[in-house]
């Protein structure tokens, strides 16, 4: 359980006013920054505003506005959210959205809005596995993902197989240890592979071109 340890600093340099937040965890200290900075509730919901962002040992996320429950550890972000997560395998995701809400000691929570995007690195790869869709669920630890159909959006998952270019479109995608390559997929799922006349056809063309 993450506790409020008390400690507020407010540091001016040069007319430029930065609130900086410590909280305890069982990652470490998380650190809460922002233009602006409010606490409630005694000092058990944090609130920060304009450049706003929140990083520990495992995960950074930035976003325009975030709210963090000392109580519970999990934090709800706004506007050009990004979070950056690393597993202890030395595997990261880059995630991408609208909003997150997040507990940053469970490394369990879900990005969603008009999209939500997460790009997974394994260990020594340079090509990520690319999820994207209106919601998708994070658990980084177990490194699933999992994603479902929300209105007329379906979720996508694009991927480089060694330079070709893999695509899958289902209702509903879940990632099971992301690069172990188990993928889930169910519903009018479609699945569309780079050929290697694909690739033949594109070089002719760049030739032309």
């Amino acid at each position: 359980m993450t506790k409020f340890n008390g400690v507020f600093l407010i540091i001016m340099f040069m007319f430029v006013c930065v609130s900086v937040f410590f909280v305890d965890s069982i990652f470490g200290k998380i650190l809460i920054t922002g233009d602006e900075m409010e606490v409630r509730k005694a000092g058990s919901i944090i609130i920060s505003k304009g450049n706003s962002k929140a990083t520990n040992n495992t995960d950074t996320i930035t976003a325009c506005k975030m709210s963090y429950d000392t109580a519970k550890s999990v934090l709800f972000a706004s506007g050009s959210v990004k979070l950056f997560s690393k597993t202890e395998k030395g595997k990261f995701f880059k995630t991408y959205g609208n909003f997150v809400e997040y507990n940053m000691d469970s490394q369990k929570g879900k990005i969603f809005g008009d999209y939500a995007i997460i790009e997974h690195y394994a260990h020594n790869v340079t090509s990520p596995l690319i999820l994207s869709a209106k919601e998708i669920y994070i658990d980084i630890k177990e490194q699933t993902l999992s994603a479902y159909k929300k209105g007329e959006k379906r979720p996508v998952v694009k991927v480089d197989n060694a330079g070709r270019k893999e695509l899958y479109e289902a209702d509903e995608i879940i990632l099971y240890n992301s690069y172990d390559k188990k993928i889930v997929m169910n519903g009018s799922v479609v699945v569309k592979i780079e050929t290697r006349e694909d690739e033949y056809n594109d070089a002719k063309n760049r030739e032309i071109i």
